[in-house]
């Protein structure tokens, strides 16, 4: 996995949505006694505010262009129903035919980096970021985000569970794992599996970065921040991915993809250059996994994802991103998931539940991912006991982009402007 940095103290574009993951957000809540009697006294408040809500909601609407394009992405994107998949591959269609077009105008992208990754039809998109001045916002209201994950992580039956320990004398300290895993504040059908990763977290978090003692410094280099934050919380989430023989691997491992084993995860990386470097990776894994299964159904071509987790050495920031092919394999869209970062105040309740949340997701998506590759492992199997399938071009010949791989002894001039702006 690999992931992208970040401008500060830039005014971005327009931004193509502002809907924030609701999910992850959901750690910004305050559990326990005290907070419940604040919410009691601020109860009139509330009713306050929300008729004046309501008063709002009576004056006619006054719509943006932005909030029309998230609307009908949304719209898009989070319908559940029979038609969803049909009205998705709609708008993958008209998406390749606008940018087929494009590319054919003589002065498009005339004059940009030879890196930037929109001049290698790779698409950088996301929920917050903005849109790349040189692509017509056009091509965006066509792009069909990803839907937001269900509600993952249960905090209704964790979420005082997590407060308790946390406000503990007795978290931060060698004494802590007997408190971690004590389950009588929990009802007996919690689910095992949540339990076991938030356990496992608090535990690595008490032991090192929260330790009252001798906490480990996570700025003191790109080493600590993978050692003590990163790789830990990885392999929670790998030892958590079910029915998957699925492996975490420390430092630079060969890209492959395997039959039986079709999901890899790749440490972070930490600097701008990476960000291309990154996206070369993905690129690099993708076309390796569809030259494993040349026979497989095109149809199943935008099934097939790969992730990339990025470290930023610009905010310690933490982002899920995913690289997968539009319907006919025109295009590429690398789309950031979520975004986070690690705690280190250990009295932050809500921002230890916001990390729990994004490594969670990493697992959600970590799954579908892998379920997609399996889809089309089948459709290889199926497809190749016949003789009608035979001499057909092979899977990896549909996918379009052709990406120059970023030199390490160049100049890297400009590379940095190159990332992607994000509102949050």
């Amino acid at each position: 996995m690999n992931l992208a940095t970040e401008f500060e103290g830039k005014t971005p574009p327009v931004a193509q949505t502002v809907n924030i993951d609701q999910n992850i957000n959901h750690g910004n809540q305050v559990f326990g006694e005290q907070h419940q009697a604040q919410q009691a006294q601020q109860a009139p408040q509330a009713q306050q505010d929300q008729q004046d809500q309501q008063d709002q909601q009576d004056q006619p609407p006054q719509k943006d262009k932005v909030t029309e394009r998230r609307h009908k992405r949304q719209k898009v994107g989070n319908t559940n129903n029979v038609n969803n998949q049909t009205r998705i591959n709609d708008s993958m269609d008209n998406l390749e035919k606008e940018w087929i077009r494009l590319r054919q105008e003589p002065d498009f992208m005339e004059g940009v980096h030879k890196y930037k990754l929109e001049n290698q039809g790779i698409l950088q998109c996301g929920r917050s970021l903005s849109m790349v001045p040189d692509v017509p916002e056009e091509i965006y209201d066509l792009i069909t985000l990803t839907p937001p994950p269900p509600p993952l992580l249960p905090l209704d039956v964790f979420g005082q569970y997590i407060f308790d320990i946390m406000q503990s004398p007795l978290y931060g300290t060698d004494d802590c794992t007997e408190l971690i895993y004590n389950k009588s504040t929990l009802s007996p059908d919690h689910p095992k599996d949540v339990f076991v990763f938030v356990s496992r977290v608090l535990q690595i978090f008490s032991d090192s970065i929260h330790h009252r003692l001798k906490p480990c410094n996570l700025s003191e280099s790109e080493t600590a921040y993978c050692h003590f934050g990163i790789w830990p919380l990885l392999n929670q989430v790998v030892r958590r991915i079910q029915d998957a023989d699925c492996h975490f691997r420390v430092g630079e491992t060969k890209l492959m993809a395997m039959s039986d084993k079709p999901t890899y995860l790749a440490d972070g990386t930490m600097n701008a250059y990476d960000h291309i470097k990154g996206a070369f990776g993905l690129y690099s894994m993708l076309k390796a996994i569809l030259r494993q299964y040349p026979n497989a159904d095109p149809c199943l071509l935008n099934q097939v994802t790969v992730l990339f987790l990025h470290c930023s050495s610009r905010d310690k920031s933490i982002r899920l991103w995913q690289m997968k092919p539009t319907t006919s394999g025109e295009l590429l869209l690398l789309e950031r998931l979520a975004k986070g970062s690690i705690c280190t105040d250990h009295t932050d309740v809500g921002a230890m539940i916001n990390v729990m949340q994004f490594f969670w997701a990493v697992k959600f998506y970590s799954e579908q991912a892998m379920t997609g590759i399996k889809t089309l492992m089948l459709s290889h199997a199926k497809r190749s006991i016949t003789d009608q399938y035979r001499g057909l071009p092979p899977l990896v010949s549909h996918l379009r982009p052709t990406f120059i791989k970023p030199k390490k002894n160049e100049s890297l001039a400009g590379l940095s402007e190159l990332d992607p702006s994000s509102m949050l």
